[in-house]
């Protein structure tokens, strides 16, 4: 049981100290670099799906199961990119309503949950 706690303690104390980086960066970081940036973050993620979440879904199911999980998926971020407003980053919007923000934060990390949590 101490596995499981520490294991978590630490994968969120490692989450809150990438996002603190951020936060000292963020007014001397290009455009540019912000671009690259969410590139690498982008190439990580789709390392972690082809390398970890692929292969332990075809031992666990089969190809028709990965199929569905693979469209369910592109499903719901297509849903969501076209449903949901974008936050300039540049700041050249005005008016954009507290409430949209925080639908966009909860949709985005509750999807990033999901499938961790499986």
């Amino acid at each position: 049981m101490f596995e499981v706690i520490f294991g978590r303690v630490l994968s969120a104390l490692s989450t809150g100290a990438g996002a603190l980086v951020i936060l000292f960066i963020h007014h001397s970081i290009t455009h540019r670099w912000k671009d690259v940036l969410l590139a690498f973050s982008a190439g990580i993620m789709m390392a972690a799906s082809t390398i970890g979440l692929i292969p332990e879904a075809l031992k666990y199911g089969g190809y028709f199961e990965l199929f569905i999980g693979v469209c369910l998926g592109v499903a719901a971020l297509t849903i969501l990119e076209k449903n949901i407003p974008h936050i300039d980053l540049e700041h050249n919007q005005k008016g954009i309503q507290f409430d949209e923000k925080a639908l966009l934060i909860i949709s985005a990390i509750t999807l990033h949950n999901i499938p961790e949590g499986l």
